[in-house]
């Protein structure tokens, strides 16, 4: 008798540097490994996110050369795959935000090596010529979603695209089922269009 598991799917787009899009990222991992989910990675950035918006100096100041990470993200996923993006991912999104390290070519370095992959990726941190590809996997999350909104953006089973789940406290084993069961419930309701709350400080670790 041959019992057939249906797998489900998670599209997560993301921009390394973005400590919401991190710990959602951890709860789709968590997710994962207790249901029979594909996760599927891909980058956006944070700088398109905000390239029209009236941002005060200190936060244009904190996004200088934030559009580095993602060219590295899309070499690693268009020329290594979906699994090694999601190692990288892990490697360096826990380096930024678990350790609190600046980003850097040292960094994405030791994030590439542990990830198994060519160090020389690194190179791809300094070539713009790769933001036209950057720019047109962005716009796929965003037109996802129906308007231009921030990072995470998750889509679950190639349906309508959401901006987050945001959470501040990482979900694990129940809680996380029950989050993405949610999710997935209020996908089924074509109208549904937002739903929010204030947030505490976000917990990394």
């Amino acid at each position: 008798m041959n019992i057939q598991v249906t797998t489900e799917t998670i599209d997560l787009w993301f921009d390394a540097a973005c400590p919401f899009a991190w710990l959602t990222s951890r709860w789709v991992e968590e997710v994962a490994a207790l249901r029979p989910v594909e996760v599927r990675w891909h980058p956006m950035s944070l700088v398109m996110v905000n390239e029209d918006v009236n941002l005060s100096d200190e936060r244009r100041a904190r996004l200088a050369g934030v559009e580095r990470g993602p060219r590295v993200a899309l070499v690693v996923g268009r020329d290594h795959g979906n699994d090694a993006l999601g190692r990288y991912y892990t490697a360096i999104g826990t380096r930024l935000h678990v350790d609190q390290r600046p980003f850097s070519r040292e960094l994405v370095e030791e994030a590439l090596e542990e990830a198994g992959l060519p160090q020389g990726l690194a190179d791809a941190m300094d070539d713009a010529s790769l933001d036209a590809e950057v720019r047109l996997m962005h716009d796929e999350g965003q037109a996802a979603v129906g308007h231009k909104t921030g990072t995470p953006v998750v889509v679950l089973d190639g349906g309508h695209g959401f901006f987050g789940p945001v959470v501040s406290v990482l979900p694990r084993g129940d809680d996380a089922l029950r989050l993405y069961d949610g999710l997935r419930l209020v996908q089924s309701v074509e109208s549904f269009a937002e739903l929010k709350r204030s947030r505490d400080a976000l917990v990394f670790a």
